[in-house]
C-alpha cells in the first residue's frame, strides 16, 4: 500500500506539473490592428492625435510611433489602443507607423498642406 501511495502521489505531481507548465506558456503574439490619425485634413503645426489599435487587448508591450521613419513616441498601450499627439512640421507626404517589438507595422499616409 505504501508503494501505491508513493505512486499516487508521483503521478498527481507529475499531473500538477504538466499543468503548470501548460498554464505558463507564452500569450499569443502582439500585433499591432491599425493606425489612424484623428482628422481627414492635416495642416502642419497643428496637432493631431495618433492612435494604434493592438491585440491582445491587455498587450505587456510599448507602441513606437514614427513619421517618415523617425520616432515619434513610444507609449503602453492603454487597453486595445495606444495614442500620442503629433505636430507635423513640414507638409508633404507622410508615412505615420505604429510598431511593436517583434510584431511589426502596421502604417497610415497623410497628406499635410502648409
Amino acid at each position: 500500500m505504501r508503494s501505491f501511495r508513493s505512486a499516487g502521489v508521483g503521478a498527481g505531481l507529475s499531473l500538477v506539473l504538466a499543468a503548470g507548465v501548460w498554464c505558463a506558456a507564452p500569450r499569443a503574439e502582439a500585433v499591432v490592428l491599425k493606425v489612424e490619425v484623428s482628422a481627414v485634413r492635416v495642416s502642419v503645426g497643428q496637432t493631431y492625435t495618433v492612435t494604434a489599435t493592438v491585440a491582445p487587448s491587455d498587450n505587456p508591450l510599448p507602441v513606437t510611433f514614427t513619421d517618415n521613419g523617425s520616432e515619434i513616441a513610444q507609449v503602453m498601450a492603454a487597453g486595445p489602443t495606444a495614442s500620442t499627439d503629433w505636430s507635423p512640421s513640414t507638409g508633404g507626404t507622410h508615412e505615420l507607423a505604429a510598431s511593436q517589438p517583434d510584431a511589426g507595422a502596421r502604417y497610415v499616409t497623410v497628406t499635410v498642406t502648409e
